[in-house]
């Protein structure tokens, strides 16, 4: 073990060398490409808005799931060559999708909504390494929520849904020191 401060008083005598080690909080965490989210004609509301709340859900994932998310501004499930295209430009071994196949709102004296969102993780090749649609229950918003709230609602329900299958299947990103 070295005693504190010695690879400042290091680098003061030695500037060309880097200091002695990096901690692994230090270290930047590997990236995956998030693809801007498609969302469907019949959704029946702002696509735009969809789309967007949706992607900022797929970015909160990977990052939850320790990884830095960089975004792609191809939307929906990309295409094998499209993907491996991205994810080599982002040095990233994975890219992750979000597609919206399925959003409806009710009202009943508040907002309420259910959705369905296919979810792909591809890996450096473009290939698929997890693709599943997953399904919300009914999410219901409080007074004064509005449409881009029950979205989040929805997005996030399908990220709890399938966080757990992608830990499964993406290696663990940061390791502990």
């Amino acid at each position: 073990s070295r005693e504190p401060g010695a690879d400042e008083a290091e680098a003061r005598e030695h500037p060309s060398r880097p200091p002695a080690a990096t901690a692994a909080s230090d270290a930047p965490r590997p990236a995956i490409v998030v693809f801007t989210a498609a969302t469907p004609a019949s959704a029946g509301a702002d696509l735009a808005m969809i789309s967007e709340v949706t992607t900022r859900d797929a970015v909160a994932l990977v990052e939850r799931l320790g990884y830095r998310a960089v975004l792609a501004a191809d939307a929906g499930v990309p295409t094998a060559d499209t993907a491996a295209r991205r994810l080599a430009a982002a040095s990233a071994r994975f890219g992750l999708a979000f597609a919206v196949t399925a959003l409806t709102f009710s009202w009943d004296e508040v907002l309420a909504a259910r959705g369905q969102i296919r979810v792909v993780l591809v890996g450096a090749d473009g290939g698929a390494r997890f693709d599943r649609i997953a399904r919300t229950d009914t999410v219901v918003g409080s007074r004064g929520d509005r449409h881009d709230a029950l979205v989040h609602f929805v997005a996030a329900q399908v990220a709890d849904i399938v966080a757990p299958r992608l830990r499964e299947v993406l290696p663990v990103a940061v390791t502990a020191p």
